[in-house]
């Protein structure tokens, strides 16, 4: 068929008011189908920026973290060490065995004393980091 034939056929259809509602629905049938895609592109480009600034929040508190706990690694190993010192030269100083059994008795409850507590502390930075570096939305998980 022709553009021509078209055009005579299209013409009174389109200049008819029975068609100008259909018309009107048509286009905005595809003005609101123009938008969708572009929304869609809006909404997605929105969570990729949300999602890359909780990913970005969430690797800077684990590195943060991460350097906490070996600062606390570091601070632990180096009291223990020095502790052992102390303790060495304590026990070859002593002048009878019972001298020498009450220093050890002494000696080994102050050492599970202290790695108690240092274990304590590491487990509360442990805990920290991870909170810090994977926040749980208690809402979003389900979890009561």
């Amino acid at each position: 068929m022709s553009t021509a034939k078209i055009e005579q056929i299209a013409e009174p259809a389109v200049n008819s008011k029975s068609n100008a509602k259909s018309i009107k629905a048509a286009e905005q049938i595809a003005k609101t189908a123009g938008e969708a895609p572009a929304a869609s592109v809006h909404a997605a480009e929105h969570i990729t920026k949300a999602t890359t600034e909780a990913l970005t929040r969430s690797s800077t508190a684990a590195i943060a973290g991460i350097q906490e706990l070996t600062t606390a690694y570091q601070t632990i190993a180096t009291k223990r060490a020095e502790k052992l010192t102390s303790s060495i030269l304590a026990l070859v100083s002593v002048n009878s065995p019972v001298e020498f059994v009450e220093l050890q008795h002494k000696l080994i409850n102050e050492s599970v004393s202290a790695a108690i507590a240092d274990s304590s502390t590491i487990a509360q930075l442990t805990g920290a980091v991870f909170t810090a570096a994977f926040p749980v939305r208690v809402g979003l998980m389900g979890i009561s």
